[in-house]
C-alpha cells in the first residue's frame, strides 16, 4: 500500500468530488492501464475528514493507495515524489510531503474487514422484480442499493461482484494482459499456476443460470454490521452507497479458496466504481 502525506496551498472546500482524485492518479499511471475492464487499483479519500468539509492548509492529511500491481503503485509513488506537486482542481495546489510504501494486512480467517469509503452496488430490473423491490428510475440511471431495501439482496450482489471481479482478474492474467511479474508480492505467488478450482469457476461463469445459483450458496462473510447510509455525488446525481463492517468466515469453501479472492480483490477495491474511491477497505 501507497501511503502519500499531503498538505494544501490555500484551504480547501473538499466535497467529495472524487473525480478530482482519479484524474491525478490517472494521469500517473502507464496508458495500457487505463483500458482494463476492470480497475487494477483504488484509493482512499483524504484523511482526517474535516467536519464541515473545510481542509486547512497548516495541516497534513493522508491519501491511501492499493493496487493489485507493484507497478502501479510505484509510478504513483515515484512520480508524485519527482513532482513535488499536483494541480487540485485547476484551482489550489497539493504538496506531495511523503510518499512511502507499508505492507497491507491482507484479509484472513475472522478478519474485521472495515469499509472507510462507501460500498456502491447498483441492482438491475430483473434482481428488483425477483425481490419485489419497487423503484422508479430515470433514463440511464442506474437502481442503487439501499437500506430500505432486503438486506439478502446486498449480500448476494455482493458476493456476485466480488466473484466477477476475480474472474475478469484471472482472464487478464491467462491473456496476458497483465503478467505474474506486475503483481504485488504479497499476492504474486498465489498466481503461479491456475488452481483446479479457479478453472471450474471460468467454465461456471458462462451458465448465467448455474452461475447464479452458485452464488446463492457462497458466503464470504459470518457477520455484517450496518454502519451508515452515504448519499454522494456521482456523474450529475446522487449514488446511494453504504458503509460496512464484515468478519471474514472462518471456515474456506469446498468449491473456491474464498481467502485467496478476498485477498485479491482487497488491493484492487470492492464493487462498483472503485476508482471513485468507493469500496476502500482497511
Amino acid at each position: 500500500m501507497l501511503v502519500l502525506k499531503i498538505s494544501f496551498e490555500n484551504p480547501q472546500n473538499w466535497n467529495y468530488d472524487q473525480h478530482i482524485l482519479q484524474w491525478i492518479f490517472h494521469r500517473l499511471i502507464d496508458d495500457k492501464y487505463h483500458w482494463f475492464e476492470i480497475w487494477l487499483f483504488t484509493f482512499s479519500n483524504i484523511y482526517p475528514y474535516e467536519k464541515g468539509s473545510f481542509y486547512r492548509n497548516d495541516k497534513i492529511y493522508e491519501i491511501k493507495v492499493k493496487s493489485v500491481s507493484d507497478a502501479i503503485l510505484k509510478q504513483i509513488g515515484l512520480k508524485l515524489m519527482e513532482l513535488k506537486k499536483v494541480d487540485f482542481n485547476h484551482k489550489n495546489i497539493i504538496f506531495i510531503k511523503k510518499a512511502f510504501f507499508v505492507e497491507d494486512i491482507l484479509p484472513c480467517e475472522g478478519k474485521i474487514l472495515k469499509w472507510i469509503t462507501p460500498i456502491v452496488l447498483s441492482l438491475n430490473r430483473e434482481i428488483a422484480y425477483k425481490y419485489n423491490i419497487k423503484f422508479t428510475l430515470k433514463k440511464d440511471v442506474p437502481l442503487y442499493w439501499n437500506k430500505n431495501m432486503w438486506f439478502k439482496v446486498f449480500v448476494r450482489q455482493f458476493h456476485k461482484n466480488i466473484i466477477k471481479k476475480y474472474i475478469v482478474f484471472l482472464e487478464s492474467l491467462i491473456w496476458g494482459r497483465i503478467s505474474l511479474e506486475e503483481l504485488s508480492p504479497q499476492i504474486r505467488f498465489l498466481f503461479n499456476n491456475l488452481e483446479d478450482w479457479e478453472k471450474n469457476l471460468l467454465n461456471l461463469f458462462k451458465d448465467k443460470e448455474n452461475f447464479d445459483n452458485f452464488i446463492e450458496n457462497v458466503n464470504f462473510f459470518d457477520g455484517y454490521k450496518f454502519k451508515r447510509g452515504a448519499l454522494v455525488p456521482y456523474k450529475g446525481w446522487k449514488i446511494a452507497g453504504s458503509v460496512w463492517d464484515f468478519k471474514v468466515t472462518n471456515k474456506n469453501d469446498d468449491t473456491i479458496d474464498i481467502f485467496k479472492i478476498l485477498k485479491t480483490i482487497s488491493l484492487m477495491g470492492f464493487w462498483e466504481k472503485t476508482t471513485a474511491w468507493f469500496g476502500f477497505m482497511m
